[in-house]
């Protein structure tokens, strides 16, 4: 009956709305630059300044880290600059591919429909696309030349594009160590197809766990060796820190669960320092035991008031979140694809288990934690050898 009645009654719900929406709890890829938070945003602006040099990229870090976050920043960005660009998800692209040559046909495939901005109709199958789009070769080709149909073809359809890029995600599942399907475990293969694509022409943004195929030189592996065709081709998207993704700093996860948290009424200003310390930095787990703290206090907020999180509370809700389905669910998930590789998870849970023991690390053993200390799970000291984890309820999970 009365405009500002109403008025007041919907100003009133989105009080209340903001004051239940637990932004911090988001689990997926952030799709704008607004919520990017820490140093993404640098990096997906240097990866891309990368790509217009011709330079290959790698995202690298555990899962969960936010590489799908910048990739897509990335792919953002390549629009705005007009950049052309595929995008290949291994797992459902690549990953069940029984051959590296029909692989390569497939993505020689898909650089054509790129640069003719081509979509297949729903009246139209695979074959009549596939005429429509004019093929360089066929793939009965590239099971006898695979590598020179490849490389020509993709030349001949970027004609004079100077920059096109070619962004591979979750690349571990294609690689020979880490793979499970026995074509992509074969050094063939892997010389093949790696060594096609850095032929080409194209920049390579290569999405995954750890940098293991940018690192030797020469490759062994289940009796058989091979020169690496892609050693010392990517760069690091983080060239300037020891890590991967890098792990945020005190005031960036500060701005960061303000700032989700402010929409909300909820201010973190008294334990930031003390929440990022406990998760090691690591974005992701900062925020999963944000939303568990925020659904916890929830009876004690008020929709018009800001409550300001205590030391007590934080000390109480930490062991009680360590201990609980979500916590134990959020220490599984950092560590799924870290146990891959096999060497280096056993000598992470050493470490773990026998912390007297392994308080230092002997010369020969280096080279088993260089991933996991990229990854900001644990401390490394280089002058006196000595270790410690970053995360210690990652520790205590293990345990």
């Amino acid at each position: 009956k009365d405009k500002r009645e109403l008025t007041a009654l919907i100003i009133s719900r989105f009080d209340e709305y903001y004051f239940e929406n637990n932004m911090l709890g988001e689990e997926n890829p952030i799709e704008e630059d607004t919520l990017l938070f820490g140093d993404r945003g640098k990096i997906a602006d240097s990866i891309v300044q990368r790509c217009m040099e011709g330079k290959h990229s790698g995202i690298f870090g555990l899962r969960r880290s936010g590489k799908s976050s910048v990739l897509r920043a990335v792919e953002r960005r390549f629009v705005q600059n007009e950049v052309k660009y595929i995008h290949i998800e291994a797992r459902s692209a690549l990953e069940v591919i029984d051959s590296w040559k029909t692989a390569l046909y497939d993505i020689a495939r898909m650089i054509r429909i790129c640069m003719l901005e081509l979509k297949q109709d729903e009246t139209e199958t695979r074959a009549e696309f596939t005429e429509r789009l004019r093929l360089n070769s066929t793939e009965a080709e590239y099971e006898k030349r695979p590598s020179q149909c490849f490389v020509e073809d993709v030349r001949h359809y970027l004609q004079e594009k100077k920059n096109f890029v070619i962004a591979i995600d979750e690349v571990e599942l294609i690689t020979y160590n880490t793979a499970t399907s026995p074509m992509w475990q074969d050094l063939d293969s892997y010389k093949g197809f790696w060594g096609a694509l850095r032929d080409a022409g194209c920049s390579l943004v290569i999405c995954g766990v750890n940098s293991t195929i940018n690192e030797r030189s020469t490759i062994y592996f289940k009796g058989k060796t091979c020169d690496n065709p892609m050693y010392e081709r990517i760069q690091n998207c983080a060239g300037f820190s020891k890590t991967y993704l890098p792990s945020f700093t005190d005031g960036q996860t500060k701005t960061m669960i303000n700032t989700l948290g402010g929409y909300s009424n909820i201010d973190f200003s008294q334990i930031y320092v003390d929440i990022n310390r406990a998760f090691g930095g690591q974005p992701y787990a900062v925020r999963q035991f944000c939303a568990y703290l925020f659904d916890r206090v929830k009876k004690h907020r008020s929709p018009h008031e800001i409550y300001k999180v205590s030391k007590a509370t934080f000390d109480g809700l930490l062991l009680e979140f360590n201990n609980s389905d979500k916590g134990i669910q959020l220490f599984n998930t950092i560590l799924q694809h870290v146990a891959i590789y096999k060497d280096e998870y056993d000598m992470l849970k050493r470490i773990a288990l026998s912390p007297e023991k392994y308080s230092s690390i002997k010369h020969e053993e280096i080279s088993l934690i260089d991933h996991i200390e990229k990854y900001g799970l644990i401390e490394y000291d280089k002058a006196t050898f000595f270790v410690t984890f970053t995360i210690q309820a990652i520790q205590e999970f293990i345990r």
